[in-house]
C-alpha cells in the first residue's frame, strides 16, 4: 500500500516578505488585500499573515501608458 501524499501547505509571511518576493511596495500589498486579490488573515490586532502562493505567477503592477 503506498503511503499517503502529504496535503498541499500554504506558506505564510508577513506584508513585507510578500512585497520582497513579488516585488513590490508594502503597499501594494495592502492594496491587493483589501481589493481581494491576494488572501491574508489578521492573526492578531496588530498581525496580518500573507498566503505567498496566492501571489505566486499574479502580476501585481500595473505598466505604465506611454505619453
Amino acid at each position: 500500500m503506498a503511503p499517503a501524499s502529504p496535503a498541499h501547505r500554504s506558506r505564510w509571511g508577513t506584508i513585507e516578505d510578500a512585497a520582497r518576493e513579488a516585488c513590490v511596495s508594502t503597499k501594494t500589498i495592502r492594496r491587493q488585500i483589501a481589493a481581494g486579490a491576494i488572501y491574508a488573515e489578521r492573526i492578531s490586532p496588530r498581525r496580518i499573515r500573507v498566503d505567498l502562493d496566492s501571489i505566486a505567477g499574479r502580476a501585481l503592477t500595473v505598466a505604465k501608458a506611454d505619453r
